[in-house]
């Protein structure tokens, strides 16, 4: 039985650049979908898939912030020719799954995205459970971010009515209102959907 070949997208808004790292990954066995830009990757989107960004600039960072924009999450992992420890952290915190050095060992580049492409399912579950949260938290107003912030943290009423000047009976029916919009029963339900969300650690 032949085995189909790992499906990846592509997203490099550098025509030479992209074709060199389409060629190399058809040549590892990938079948590979190039793009050039957000707008074009994102007619085609789904988190179900192995992302690769050139990570040029702020490409990564204008990446995330558009996913968030259309309340998404894609497993993606990003790469560049200069490759500093700085723009790595920055990609991680964002969400990068890798970061690959452009000039690649070629013997090595296909063992570490079937490592990658293997773990998807895992990665996409945690994806779409954050885009769910995500979700979630946008209905919520200015003052109940702010008390779902708190109440994540353990801080009871009588506290955050004091941080926010507000009294104690008015925070309880912040917390009602969020709840209701988060779909849980208590302040530890909000607090799995903040930490899913990203919103505390």
């Amino acid at each position: 039985m032949k085995m189909e070949k790992p499906h990846i997208w592509l997203l490099d808004s550098i025509g030479p650049s992209r074709q060199s790292m389409f060629n190399l990954l058809v040549d590892e066995g990938f079948h590979v979908e190039p793009f050039d830009s957000f707008s074009e990757f994102e007619e085609y989107f789904s988190c179900t898939r192995l992302l690769l960004i050139h990570d040029t600039e702020s490409f990564v960072a204008d990446f995330v912030e558009n996913l968030d924009l259309i309340g998404m999450s894609c497993p993606f992992a990003a790469f560049s020719k200069d490759v500093k420890s700085s723009k790595i952290v920055e990609a991680v915190r964002m969400g990068a799954l890798d970061y690959f050095c452009l000039d690649f060992d070629k013997s090595g580049i296909r063992d570490r995205i079937v490592q990658l492409h293997s773990s998807l399912p895992k990665v996409v579950k945690q994806a779409r459970k954050a885009s769910g949260a995500k979700k979630r938290i946008q209905e919520l107003t200015a003052r109940e971010l702010q008390i779902l912030e708190c109440v994540s943290i353990g801080m009871p009423s009588r506290v955050i009515a004091e941080k926010y000047a507000i009294s104690p009976r008015t925070v309880e029916v912040h917390r009602k209102n969020m709840n209701a919009k988060l779909g849980v029963r208590n302040s530890l339900g909000a607090a799995r959907i903040a930490a899913a969300a990203g919103i505390i650690a």
